[in-house]
């Protein structure tokens, strides 16, 4: 978890709105992976998973969480370059990436320090035209 919660945390760090560890995403993910994802793919997130260790031992000598801010994100960057290089194949950065976007826009932090959230965004009008109302909503 703490690896996860260090990987988030780097993807969207703190900064004048809370960061992934604030939002628990590394939660989001934990549950995500082993609640919802087909059995094939958990086996291959986690098989995957190892991948942000593997290339910190290799260039660092310390896995991933154990490193700085700064070598975290030369680890990222790695594997974002190695994901770039064939976006058609599955990538764990991707994957990675993808689930804490989510995690964070739809946890409480997220939605409503970094989106525009409006819980209550005036009376129902059926029926109406859209160009009065400035567009499509989302709640």
């Amino acid at each position: 978890m703490k690896t996860i919660a260090d990987i988030a945390e780097r993807i969207i760090p703190k900064t004048d709105t809370p960061g992934a560890k604030d939002a628990l995403v590394h939660e989001y993910i934990s549950l995500a992976v082993n609640k919802f994802f087909k059995a094939d793919d958990q086996k291959r997130f986690l098989d995957k998973f190892a991948s942000f260790d593997k290339i910190a031992a290799h260039k660092y000598k310390k896995n991933f969480s154990a490193l700085s801010d700064t070598n975290k994100d030369d680890v990222l960057k790695i594997m974002a370059e190695e994901w770039k290089k064939n976006e058609q194949e599955y990538h764990i950065f991707k994957e990675f990436r993808d689930l804490t976007v989510t995690g964070y826009c739809t946890s409480e932090p997220g939605a409503t320090q970094l989106l525009k959230y409006d819980p209550i965004p005036g009376p129902f009008k059926g029926c109406i035209d859209r160009s009065t109302v400035g567009g499509v909503y989302a709640l």
